[in-house]
Parts: C-alpha cells; structure tokens; sequence
C-alpha cells in the first residue's frame, strides 16, 4: 500500500513539478554553480533558470535532460520525466 501511494504521488505532474525544481536549485547551489553560469553553459536567461527554479516556468523535457546532465542529476526509471 504503502509503495504504491509513493509511486502515485511521483507519478502526479505537479509534484514532480515541484520535485524537481526543488532538485535543480539544490544541485546547482551545492555544486556551487550560480544561476548565471548555469543558464550560460544551457544558453538560457538567468531569468528562465530562475523561473525554472521558482516554479514560475516548466522547462522543455529537453531542457530539463540537459539541466539535469549539467547538474549531474540522475532519476530511476521508476520514476520518468
């Protein structure tokens, strides 16, 4: 019961949202990598990575593969994009 609720809750959109938004902003401040030098090595705004971050933007499931790659952020299959 229990597993199946968590996969549910993984599976909704809006928290994988939020999930990963969380995720990258984690990453990427302990990677010590300043939104900047983020959005320059993706060539997007520093504005769009702060949206990205704030939830105020859904990236492209592209864009997020890449985030993710820079970030070295890797997901089980399990769980999908």
């Amino acid at each position: 019961m229990h597993n199946k609720y968590l996969l549910s809750i993984f599976q909704n959109k809006k928290y994988q949202e939020k999930i990963y938004s969380r995720l990258i902003k984690i990453k990427r401040k302990e990677k010590k990598i300043s939104s900047v030098n983020l959005s320059f090595s993706l060539h997007v705004s520093q504005q769009y990575i702060s949206d990205i971050e704030e939830r105020r933007k859904k990236p492209s499931k592209e864009l997020l593969n890449e985030i993710f790659n820079v970030l070295d952020i890797s997901f089980n299959e399990e769980y999908p994009l």
